[in-house]
């Protein structure tokens, strides 16, 4: 059974791309979608979190009072940069579609020297990392340990520092790749990053050393904290194998549908808080999303993609299906003419090896001017269902 894993996430330091990656191996039941706050947390009920085994928000250290080890979950966690993580945190207020739901609220005409300044965001910029782990793991008061960060919130630095020690891993943002391989490692886990970031706002600019030297006078507990978990990042525990998913079951067929886990990358995750009146599904967020699975070799297969929809319909006419590498024929079911998406089917040529990659491309054929002016790429596919099953003769 795939490893349980609480991560609490600290704003700006790369936590919502890591999480993409890891809920692909669970089960949409299994991952704690519908709360990622304590004042979320609050209204669940105990039958809610009966299957939760990937704990993902911003609850700070706290959480592990809920869930940790005395239940079977493995912490882990990101660091960042503190001067990158307040510069970053700057432009998300400015910048990000949800920023109104931070107690701070700023304009633009708001500047960073203003805004390491302003008493609002004093919290925000100062030793924030430090105050979201500065919990006392152990008490059974949740309505303290789960309390919102706020300026008048305690900044622990001897507390940080324990949660780091019970961390399986501790990573870094500047390193992603390394710690998602770590994760690979420890958990046996798929951690495919996919080359988007998600929620980044920051506009590239060079930040005043002035600005820089008064950001890190700030975030002295931060920086100390900061060189603790360099210290500790070689710390690994025993390798744990998870089950891989997709794998054939007793006649050789894969059923996959989405909400089960998967190995892949290029893929969004569907939440209950995202449900549509559409079928439940995926979105794949790049030209090329990919999905992998563990087949039977020596006989032909029979691949079924049900697509609920294409980003824009006129996408549906570049919409391959590579399986290792190679185009499939593939056939528009009947009964999907018409459909904005489509049922899809083709024959897998006999597999030599057991390990399948299925690649979904749809190319970029529309673009848009997206906020402030950034040109991007409108692109993708809602991905509801998949089977692969061996041809009787």
């Amino acid at each position: 059974m795939t490893v349980k894993i609480v991560f609490p996430h600290v704003m700006k330091t790369g936590g919502t791309t890591l999480v993409q990656a890891i809920q692909r191996n669970y089960h949409s039941s299994e991952v704690l979608y519908r709360a990622s706050t304590w004042g979320e947390l609050k209204h669940l009920l105990a039958s809610d979190l009966s299957e939760v085994r990937f704990v993902r928000g911003h609850f700070g250290s706290g959480i592990l009072n809920l869930f940790g080890e005395h239940n079977g979950f493995i912490p882990i966690t990101l660091l960042r940069d503190p001067v990158s993580r307040v510069v970053s945190h700057y432009w998300h207020l400015l910048k990000a579609p949800d920023r109104n739901s931070d107690r701070v609220v700023i304009d633009n005409s708001l500047t960073l020297e203003q805004f390491i300044e302003h008493p609002d965001a004093r919290h925000l910029v100062c030793n924030y990392q430090t105050a979201n782990f500065s919990a006392s793991i152990g008490d059974k008061d949740i309505g303290v340990v789960g309390q919102a960060i706020s300026a008048s919130t305690s900044c622990r630095i001897d507390k940080a520092k324990q949660f780091l020690d019970r961390c399986a891993i501790v990573g870094f943002t500047e390193d992603m790749s390394g710690f998602a391989e770590a994760l690979t490692q420890v958990t046996g886990l798929h951690v495919a990053l996919d080359d988007t970031k998600q929620r980044s706002y920051t506009i590239n600019n060079l930040i005043n050393e002035a600005v820089r030297q008064r950001i890190r006078s700030l975030n002295e507990a931060d920086y100390e904290l900061y060189d603790y978990a360099q210290a500790l990042s070689g710390k690994r525990r025993q390798h744990r194998v998870a089950m891989q998913p997709n794998t054939p079951n007793n006649v050789g067929e894969i059923r996959w549908s989405a909400g089960m886990p998967f190995w892949g990358s290029g893929w969004l995750g569907q939440s209950p808080k995202e449900a549509t009146p559409m079928k439940l599904h995926i979105w794949s967020t790049q030209r090329v999303a990919q999905m992998e699975f563990s087949v039977l070799t020596g006989c032909p297969l029979a691949l079924t993609v049900d697509v609920t929809r294409f980003v824009k319909p006129l996408q549906k006419k570049s919409f391959i299906v590579r399986a290792n590498n190679e185009v499939l024929d593939l056939k528009v079911l009947p009964s999907a003419l018409g459909r904005v998406g489509g049922i899809y089917s083709a024959v897998l040529p006999t597999q030599e090896h057991s390990r399948l990659i299925l690649e979904f491309v749809v190319e970029e054929l529309l673009e848009f001017n997206g906020r402030d002016g950034h040109k991007g790429s409108l692109r993708g596919l809602a991905l509801s269902s998949l089977t692969i099953a061996p041809i009787v003769n």
